[in-house]
């Protein structure tokens, strides 16, 4: 398993630990500020966060 954090095409964080994936409420704030998110070469978009 492969996760990414890319801006602008260029990888920002990368990890293969499921501990450093980031949790759904981060993924989306991040995602409003520009930052996709990847999972085995893929668009990741975890389930909606717990408000």
């Amino acid at each position: 398993m492969k996760f990414e954090i890319k801006l602008n095409g260029k990888t920002m964080m990368q990890t293969e630990d499921e501990s450093c994936i980031y949790d759904a409420a981060t993924i989306a704030e991040m995602a409003k500020a520009g930052y996709k998110a990847y999972l085995n070469g893929r668009v990741y978009r975890p389930r909606k966060a717990k408000a």
